[in-house]
């Protein structure tokens, strides 16, 4: 019976271990499932956290964007009918390069806000306020040297009408405005008259039909016709212009005999 009861016993204790093993086992598997469920929480609150953060930049950087953008917009608005304008007038004076230059960055402006890149559209936009300054400023100095030019080709009207000249015509060319007259003698003077960079006005004459200045090389002059335009320029200075002393290709010093061109050129 003693044998019986100890063989019991160990059975019982066997058994009661392996109850135990199996609970711990059990605990085990419940606390890494546990731990397991806690990181897959932790994970999933995490990258619901980073996805809403990005979200919220995304949000930002679109807003900010788009603010960029419409202040590009805004911007181009401000400086596009200066811009067209500054066109117009480079059309105006002949200038195609300048007119075409204006015309590309326009079109660089208008096709990178169309883009919707606010980068790209900011800088273009920033291309075209850096050269319409620069164009005006070109356009400027074209317009002052416009109403020089016209300017001068009034009080040069006036002066050859008061010395026997008619006035014929005329009008302008890249840089110049061309005036014709002609005199009772049939003679056609054609004046040329260019505004230097340093705002210097300059008068050209192409004389056809004067008597006093025969073809052929270095013909001697016979008639009054350097003192027929000193006498015109006398009468410019009237007017605020200061005609210096009048001169043509090949003109001899002074004192020798007077030998004009053989195209009849004086300026």
């Amino acid at each position: 019976d003693r044998h019986r009861l100890a063989v019991d016993d160990a059975a019982e204790a066997e058994e009661r271990a392996a109850r135990e093993a199996a609970a711990r086992a059990r605990a085990e598997e419940e606390r890494a499932r546990a731990e397991a469920e806690e990181r897959a929480r932790a994970e999933a609150e995490r990258a619901a956290r980073e996805a809403e953060e990005r979200a919220e930049r995304e949000a930002v950087l679109a807003e900010e964007r788009a603010e960029e953008l419409a202040e590009a917009a805004d911007r181009l608005d401000v400086v596009r009918r200066g811009l067209l304008d500054a066109i117009g007038d480079a059309v105006d004076f002949d200038e195609p390069a300048l007119a075409e230059e204006l015309r590309a960055a326009l079109a660089r402006a208008d096709e990178a806000l169309a883009a919707g890149e606010a980068g790209p559209a900011s800088a273009a936009v920033a291309a075209v306020e850096e050269l319409l300054p620069r164009a005006e400023a070109r356009l400027d100095d074209l317009l002052l040297a416009h109403e020089r030019r016209a300017a001068l080709a009034r009080a040069l009207q006036e002066a050859m009408a008061g010395h026997g000249f008619t006035f014929t015509g005329g009008g302008e060319v890249p840089g110049q405005l061309l005036l014709r007259f002609e005199r009772m003698n049939g003679a056609v003077y054609e004046t040329a008259i260019r505004v230097d960079e340093s705002g210097q006005a300059a008068l050209s004459y192409a004389i056809d039909g004067e008597p006093g200045i025969p073809d052929g090389p270095n013909p001697v002059a016979t008639c009054s016709t350097e003192e027929l335009l000193d006498g015109v320029h006398a009468e410019l200075a009237t007017e605020d212009f200061l005609p210096g002393e009048l001169d043509w290709d090949g003109k001899p010093p002074r004192g020798g005999g007077r030998s004009l061109p053989g195209q009849g050129r004086a300026r």
